[in-house]
Order: structure tokens, then sequence, then C-alpha cells
């Protein structure tokens, strides 16, 4: 399969993966999760781990 929609699940399960998340907050795996909620999470977790280094660096300066 080549369709983009495949594609850009394939990429997003696979940076959750490198990132350590297989699951959701509710305890469902990432590789049954449909697109768009695959989206609001990788969204959601990439924004938790700014939010975490901003804290970091604005305490050290």
């Amino acid at each position: 399969m080549n369709y983009p929609s495949y594609k850009r699940r394939r990429y997003l399960i696979s940076q959750l993966h490198q990132l350590g998340v297989y699951m959701n907050e509710q305890g469902r795996a990432i590789s049954k999760m449909a697109l768009p909620d695959l989206e609001i999470l990788h969204i959601k977790i990439k924004c938790g781990i700014g939010r975490r280094i901003s804290q970091y660096l604005n305490a050290n300066k």
C-alpha cells in the first residue's frame, strides 16, 4: 500500500514507537488507532516534550 494516509499512519506509529509510546492513555494499542487519533496523540506527546524542555531551560538560567 502506498496511499498517503497509509504512509502517514506508518510514520506516526514509527515516531511514537521511537518515543516509547505503544498505547494511548486509555490503554489502546496505537497500531489499532485511526489516523486522526494518531495525529492528536503525536501532537500531544511532542508538545509535552517541548514543554518539559522549555521548563528545564528556564529553570537553568
